[in-house]
């Protein structure tokens, strides 16, 4: 039962927040100079030496990657399936607020402006699969919390 529609979604949202990994969120401009916002920190970018450390947001993305990859194999208990989904939704916002932190600090360090890069959305767009995921995993539960009722 991995094929199921909702699995797929599961999947996509852990692949969309292990992009992160792979590419800066933000760049900070100051003083001729810029800096990128990493999920391990803020590093210049010439120098590559890190101005502010964001550990915390790190290792928040490795949790919310594994829970992905658990609910995925729980397809046989959809209650738990469902409270992890939201679990995960509230994760996903509680680094989106960490991240949000963690730029405008280091924007005061260096006493820069922020931009935001494309890959800053990609916690909206793993939200958004969680959502159709988290539908998805209900539908399927009522449709066989109803059979159950019939027999």
């Amino acid at each position: 039962m991995i094929q199921r529609i909702q699995s797929i979604y599961l999947f996509l949202s852990g692949v969309v927040m292990s992009f992160m990994f792979f590419h800066h969120m933000a760049r900070i401009e100051y003083a001729d100079q810029s800096a990128e916002f990493w999920l391990s920190g803020i590093k210049e970018s010439g120098t590559g030496d890190y101005v502010l450390q964001s550990w915390p947001l790190l290792v928040l993305t490795i949790i919310i990657i594994l829970i992905y990859l658990i609910t995925i194999f729980l397809y046989k208990k959809r209650e738990l399936q469902l409270r992890l989904v939201v679990y995960e939704i509230i994760l996903i916002i509680g680094f989106i607020a960490v991240g949000v932190f963690y730029g405008m600090q280091g924007a005061d360090i260096l006493e820069g402006k922020i931009t935001m890069e494309y890959f800053s959305v990609m916690p909206v767009i793993a939200i958004i699969f969680s959502i159709l995921a988290w539908r998805s995993i209900r539908k399927d539960y009522l449709m066989l919390k109803a059979v159950d009722r019939i027999r």
